[in-house]
Parts: C-alpha cells; sequence; structure tokens
C-alpha cells in the first residue's frame, strides 16, 4: 500500500509547514490550510486502526466510504465499531500531520506574533441518531457543532468562550488582524474582540441548514430544526450551479434562479419540527417540541429575524412557515 507520507493529509501539511519555514520572515502573510481530512474514505495507515479495532482491515463487508443511512439498515454493530475506529484513526492521522505545522510555528517562532484559526466545516454521523455519514437529516450537534479554536499572541490563552460563532465569522477575524476595514452588511464577526474580552458580544442565534431542506437556528441553550412545507416553491438563485445540486431537478433560469422541480426528494426526516433543550440533551436525543410550543414559536420567529438580517429569499418563509 501507499507509504502514509504519500497520503494527502501528509502531503498538504507537510507544504504547508515548508511555505512557513520560506515565508516567515516576510511583515505579514496569510496561509489558508485546507485539508480535507477526516474526510471520506476512512482508510488511515493500519498501525493506527489498530489502536480502536485490533481486526484492522482484515473485516467483512469492508468498504472506506459508509452509507449514508441508518446504519442498521446496512450494517451489524461489529462492521460499525470498524467504521468507527477508521474515523477515529483518521482524525488521529490529521492531528499527527497538523503537528508538523505546529512544529514549523516552533521553529519559527511565530507564535510570537502569528493568529491561527483552526476549524472544519461540518461533523459527520458515526452511531448518532442511529446513523452513519452526513445528510440525511435535521443539522443536529453531530454535525452542527465543530472545533473552533483560534490562538491570538497575546490573549486567552488556555481560555474558553462560551459564545456563539460561526465559520462566517473567520473572514471579519482575519480581516481585523490585518487591519483592514470590515465591509458594511458583513454577517461576521470580528472574534478578535471576544479573545480579548471574555464578555465581548458575538451574535443572539447562529444558523444551519442544508439547500432544499431543513434549517436550523440555535441560542446555545435551545436548538430548533424547522422543517419545510415541500408543497412551498424553492429557488437556487445565481447562475452558477453547485455540484452539490446533482441530486435536484433544476427547472430553466428565469430572473436569476431556477425552480426546483424535485420536492419529492425532500424525506420525512427532513420535515418534522425540532426542538431539543441542550442543557440536559446537548446530543439532541429527544424531540421535545410537544413540550415547548411557546418556546418553538419564539424561536421561529427568531429564525424569521435571521432571515431578514440575511436578506433570505422571500420563498423560504412561506416554505418554513415563517412571518416576515
Amino acid at each position: 500500500g501507499s507509504r502514509e507520507q504519500d497520503m494527502p493529509v501528509a502531503r498538504t501539511f507537510d507544504r504547508a509547514a515548508e511555505w512557513l519555514r520560506r515565508n516567515s520572515e516576510h511583515k505579514n502573510f496569510y496561509l489558508h490550510i485546507d485539508e480535507f481530512d477526516p474526510h471520506e474514505p476512512w482508510d488511515p495507515p493500519e498501525d493506527i486502526l489498530h489502536q480502536f479495532d485490533s481486526r484492522g482491515y482484515y473485516t467483512e463487508d469492508w468498504a472506506s466510504h459508509p452509507p449514508y443511512a441508518k446504519w442498521h439498515e446496512h450494517m451489524d454493530a461489529k462492521t460499525l465499531r470498524n467504521f468507527q475506529a477508521r474515523y477515529a484513526g483518521k482524525v488521529v492521522l490529521a492531528d499527527k500531520w497538523l503537528g508538523k505545522v505546529l512544529d514549523a510555528m516552533d521553529q519559527q517562532d511565530l507564535w510570537r506574533n502569528t493568529i491561527v484559526i483552526l476549524h472544519t466545516d461540518h461533523g459527520t454521523f458515526n452511531g448518532d441518531h442511529g446513523r452513519i455519514g452526513k445528510q440525511q437529516t435535521h443539522e443536529f450537534a453531530a454535525k452542527n457543532k465543530i472545533p473552533f479554536i483560534i490562538y491570538h499572541p497575546r490573549w486567552g490563552h488556555g481560555e474558553r468562550r462560551q459564545q456563539l460563532v460561526q465559520n462566517v465569522d473567520v473572514y471579519a477575524t482575519v480581516l481585523s488582524a490585518f487591519g483592514r476595514k470590515i465591509p458594511d452588511g458583513c454577517h461576521g464577526v470580528n472574534l478578535i474582540n471576544v479573545i480579548a474580552d471574555q464578555k465581548a458580544p458575538t451574535r443572539d442565534f447562529a444558523i444551519a441548514g442544508e439547500f432544499g431542506k431543513s434549517v436550523t437556528i440555535t441560542d446555545g441553550n435551545w436548538t430548533l430544526h424547522q422543517g419545510p412545507d415541500v408543497d412551498k416553491p424553492l429557488f437556487w438563485h445565481g447562475y452558477c450551479l453547485s455540484h452539490f445540486n446533482r441530486s435536484h431537478k433544476l427547472g430553466p433560469y428565469k430572473d436569476g434562479r431556477r425552480p426546483l422541480q424535485s420536492a419529492d426528494q425532500v424525506p420525512y426526516d427532513y420535515c418534522e419540527t425540532w426542538l431539543s433543550n441542550l442543557k440536559v440533551d446537548p446530543s439532541e436525543r429527544n424531540n421535545v417540541a410537544s413540550n415547548h410550543k411557546q418556546r418553538v414559536n419564539e424561536m421561529r420567529q427568531q429564525l424569521a429575524a435571521v432571515f431578514n438580517l440575511c436578506d433570505a429569499p422571500m420563498e423560504l418563509f412561506a416554505r418554513f412557515k415563517l412571518k416576515n
């Protein structure tokens, strides 16, 4: 098989470390490392896999990509365990090679004047909610509660913050670090303020979602997953198609948008209104919407306010049963 150092994760972080060694003397620099792992295929070196499953790759029906489905419909518990072990191995592998970049930071004495931001795009089901893989249902915590770590040379060392943040905040934070003006209308929050001051505000609500499916809003204590009314119209806005829309049948362009013609592709799992109390149920195992109808209505009102703030297309208000 391939050598570990030839795997994409190793090559990406190794090149990034070399870039830092070459460019660390510049007064200002920006390095963005887009590392794919720990993504499918879940195929870590077997010596790492053995840390989590002594069977290694010698299992029945081995596959590097999990199905995006309820796991018990496709595998037994031992096979699930091997998928979980291989995902854990991929995390260890990524962590190991990220260390090469951090070593370069040490070697070039960059911690004294460099900001480092570490985050990801989403999580994945690994037995959570009886599922494995991505998509399938609401943006539960297993998918939307992601790592977000910032190192600043002066403030916040070893501290945790409780404020709500989103990936969109990286843009505003990087601009601020370079002393650039944050454009009017920017939805991102400058997180340097939060690093310097534990009480600095960010946002009252964070949102998540997937095109054509449900939308999620949280205040950090409660999370509402609002399912769509699939009989209401939905449009893909803009002329550039995302490759994620291969599963959707889109109609012709008109006025800068294309209608979705495959509402029947939205499964029921996306349509149920779901409310979670994160203080007592951080993994979102229980839907308490029927017991907290007032809370659901309040969260819907806040979701409408966020839609307005983001200039969301008007059809989304009707699709998610919200008042504009």
